[in-house]
């Protein structure tokens, strides 16, 4: 799921691109000037914060659609593209298994289970579980998830032996 700050970011790429292709200069600006001041805070707060936060810097936005961008043009808005492009750079950064947990019938995560089966078979079939909630207590829930962390430690293992 991407974080809040993502959301903003995301937010505000999307109303820039359609302010300048329709011709609304004074709008482009504005939005323009928001996130520049958004992102100036995010790094005096960063700075502050000196390396002790365990995840440290998050990519800009459109590093993170670039990377989706093999999967899910950046034209189709919304959280799916930008699921996608977090799920990579997790992989990049050596996760060991992606889940994707949506609520029932949500369309963007439906989106996104269907592009990361084939993520998944492009990065060595990295494990994948896909958790929907619709409010009701599931049953086989727990044992899904014991699935998928026993699959993610095997995972980790080959990775290593082949290293």
């Amino acid at each position: 799921m991407p974080t809040i700050s993502e959301w903003l970011y995301y937010i505000n790429f999307c109303s820039k691109r359609k302010n300048r292709q329709r011709q609304e200069y004074v709008e482009f600006v504005r939005t323009f000037t928001n996130d520049f001041f958004q992102h100036k805070d995010e790094r005096r707060l960063e700075n502050i914060l000196n390396g002790d936060l365990r995840c440290g810097h998050e990519p800009r936005v459109e590093e993170i659609m670039k990377r989706a961008d093999k999967y899910i043009h950046n034209s189709f808005e919304g959280e799916a593209v930008l699921s996608v492009g977090k799920a990579l750079e997790y992989i990049e950064k050596g996760c060991h298994g992606i889940v994707n947990a949506m609520p029932f019938t949500c369309m963007p995560g439906t989106v996104v289970n269907a592009v990361l089966k084939r993520l998944r078979e492009d990065n060595q079939n990295i494990p994948y579980l896909n958790m929907v909630y619709e409010g009701a207590e599931d049953t086989n829930s727990m044992t899904r998830m014991e699935a998928f962390v026993h699959q993610a430690r095997e995972f980790k293992e080959r990775q290593f032996s082949r290293a």
